[in-house]
This record gives structure tokens, C-alpha cells and sequence, in this order.
């Protein structure tokens, strides 16, 4: 998409950079112009034209994925290749899955810390 949510989240709360993954350029343009309008300095988005399917997931702190495809198939690998390198982190991941496939793939590692039908949210981190 045009990256909304993670320029939202930038805005609202700083932080050092927020990377987003768009396989159209078009889209890519849209979100270049709402970081404009929201003033997010260039220096803390990075914009990503690739498939989610091509930019492994162990380099991020904070994950949100709108389910990027169906988990039959070239999908059940995507998620199932997802699941693998996340887990490879080595440091405390938070993943935010709308629409969630998630869920059947993820190591034990992950818990749930928040579920709603729509939106669920997983973590590796230690329960407080």
C-alpha cells in the first residue's frame, strides 16, 4: 500500500527508521507524498519497491503485515519462509497481522498478546 500505517506510527512515535515494502512504484509515490504532509524527515523512512516475498524479516523490530498473500501454495512457503527467518532475529520481534496467517506458522517462541478477529499481534518477547 502507500505505507499509511507505518508513516502513522513514525509520526506519532519517532523513532530511528521505518522501512517500508511496496511492489508498486505508483503506491511508493503516493506514500513519498503523505510522508511529505505528515513532515517525516527523509532520513527516517526507507522505502522498499519489492515483494514482501524478497525482503527477509529478520532485520525488523516491529512487523506489519496486511496478509500479503494466501497461505496455500507458493503463500503456505511464503509464510512458512517468513516464520523461519523471523525466528532467526535474536532480539525481541513484534508482529502486527491484519487479516492473520500467521498464527499456524510461527514458533512456539511467539505468543499472542493481543487478538480481536481482525487484528493479532505476537511477540517473542517474555511476558512482563
Amino acid at each position: 500500500g502507500n505505507g499509511l500505517q507505518g508513516l502513522l506510527f513514525q509520526h506519532l512515535y519517532p523513532h530511528r527508521l521505518t522501512t517500508l515494502v511496496e511492489l508498486g512504484g505508483p503506491m511508493i509515490a503516493q506514500g513519498r507524498r503523505l510522508q511529505s504532509l505528515l513532515g517525516i524527515p527523509a532520513r527516517r523512512v526507507e522505502w522498499v519497491h519489492a515483494s514482501i516475498i524478497d525482503v527477509p524479516p529478520d532485520r525488523f523490530d516491529v512487523i506489519y503485515l496486511y496478509r500479503p498473500v494466501r497461505p496455500e501454495g507458493e503463500g503456505r512457503a511464503f509464510y512458512e519462509m517468513f516464520a523461519r527467518e523471523v525466528a532467526k532475529a535474536g532480539r525481541p520481534v513484534t508482529i502486527v497481522s491484519v487479516a492473520d496467517c500467521l498464527r499456524d506458522f510461527l514458533p512456539p517462541a511467539f505468543r499472542v498478546i493481543h487478538g480481536d478477529g481482525q487484528i493479532t499481534c505476537f511477540t517473542n518477547q517474555p511476558p512482563a
